[in-house]
Parts: structure tokens; C-alpha cells; sequence
């Protein structure tokens, strides 16, 4: 899901009053209160780890920030309590993203990839499971009077923050390295020749034959964005 302008502009005018805190707790005046910020992660792996840098870097700021997750997953990432600011919080869920998670990490980055699109199913439909999960249980919370001002979220391939934030009127925005997921999520326009897909191993100068390859690994990305992950379809429709 692409950003719309509005989303754009609440982000960056968050970013703007993270800094103005900072500075006003640097000179000792005094501050509004932080915005209530609520964070997804799906994944078991390392990408999970830059959304907890950045939570941890909006609460030193004087933000509240959830960490929110399915709870198979938050007990294998949580176990033992942490020392910072973030409040995580697994949500109810039946078991199944965590296992299908260290799955798909087993063929795709030991580069075993005999059964990757089965394991890509696997994955999708079990992220697709939690993240129904996760409105629920967001909704049970919003009945009870807490609210979010906006939800971040990382990895494209799994749009449930968008989902999420377009289901409670909130904005939001994914936090990603530069990829073809990345630019295929955020609905970005793109050289298909010359930006070097992940994981074809080319660089920025490639030959003719390395561009072409490039080329069809966009679009293999391009299905998989179109068929594969219409596996969260399904929440849209039921919900929107």
C-alpha cells in the first residue's frame, strides 16, 4: 500500500516533535506529551530488530511505544524481560507464524530453495492468520479507550500494519532496507534494469545479459506481490 500525502505529512511532523523534545529536555523546558505510537512485527528473524531500534529510539523521546506481535512469536523473541522503554506485547493467536517463519528462513537465506514457494505460501497464509488476530485484539483494546497515532511496520511482503492502520483511520509507514519489496509495497516508480533486485547478488553497473536477468527477477517479484501475498486479501474484504 502506497502512503498518502496525509500519511507523509503526519510521519514527518512526528519526526519533527521527537526532535523538538529532544532538544527542549536538552535545555530543561517544558514539553507536550508524546504520541502513542504502536509498532507490528510478524517476523522472527533480524528485521525485527530495526523496529526495535527505532522503538526504543522514539521512547528515549518521550513517545509510548507498543511493540506489538503474535504471541508465538513474541515468546521466542521476548524471553527474557528487557531493559528499555518499549512495551511488547504478544496477542492472542493460534501457533503457526513462528514455525512457518523459521521455515521460510531455512530455504531462502541458506540458499536452499527447492521448496521456497511453498514455503512462501506457508508463510503468508500463517501472517495472514495473525494478523486478523492482531485486530481483533486491537479492536477489544480500542473498546476499552486506548488508541494509537500511528502504526508502524516493516517487511512490505507482510502489509499488516498498513491493514491495520487503515482499519483504525490511523497513518502509518514501513520502515525497510531499499528492495524489490520495498519499492513494489510502497508503490514507488522504479528503473526495472538498473536497481539490482534482491537476492540476485548484481551491483548498479550490470551487463546486458545481468539486466535482462534482473529484469525477470522483477517479475517474479512482481507476482508474488500480486498473487502470493493477495493472501491478506481476505482481511480487507471481511473487514473493510
Amino acid at each position: 500500500m502506497a502512503m498518502s500525502v496525509r500519511d507523509v505529512i503526519f510521519v514527518f511532523l512526528l519526526l519533527l516533535s521527537s526532535e523538538l523534545q529532544v532538544q527542549g529536555m536538552d535545555s530543561k523546558t517544558t514539553t507536550k506529551e508524546g504520541f502513542n505510537i504502536l509498532i507490528i512485527n510478524q517476523l522472527p528473524h533480524s528485521t525485527w530488530l530495526t523496529l526495535r531500534l527505532l522503538g526504543r529510539a522514539l521512547a528515549d523521546r518521550g513517545h509510548s511505544v507498543t511493540m506489538m506481535m503474535p504471541d508465538d512469536v513474541f515468546k521466542h523473541l521476548i524471553s527474557t524481560p528487557v531493559q528499555d522503554k518499549v512495551k511488547y506485547e504478544g496477542a492472542p493467536c493460534e501457533p503457526g507464524t513462528l514455525a512457518a517463519g523459521r521455515a521460510f528462513e531455512g530455504h531462502y537465506w541458506e540458499g536452499e530453495y527447492t521448496n521456497l514457494l511453498a514455503a512462501v505460501e506457508n508463510y503468508l497464509a500463517a501472517g495472514s492468520k495473525s494478523c486478523e488476530a492482531l485486530l481483533l485484539h486491537l479492536d477489544q483494546q480500542a473498546a476499552k479507550g486506548l488508541k494509537y497515532d500511528v502504526v508502524l511496520s516493516t517487511a512490505p511482503d507482510f502489509p499488516c500494519g498498513p491493514v491495520l492502520a487503515r482499519y483504525f483511520g490511523l497513518p502509518s509507514a514501513i520502515v525497510y532496507v531499499p528492495s524489490s519489496s520495498l519499492l513494489f509495497g510502497s508503490g514507488n516508480p522504479f528503473p526495472l534494469a538498473y536497481w539490482p533486485v534482491m537476492p540476485s547478488g548484481f551491483l548498479t553497473e550490470m551487463t546486458f545479459k545481468e539486466k535482462i536477468q534482473n529484469v525477470l527477477y522483477y517479475l517474479g517479484a512482481r507476482y508474488y506481490h500480486g498473487v502470493e501475498c493477495s493472501a491478506f486479501d481476505f482481511i480487507v474484504h471481511k473487514y473493510f
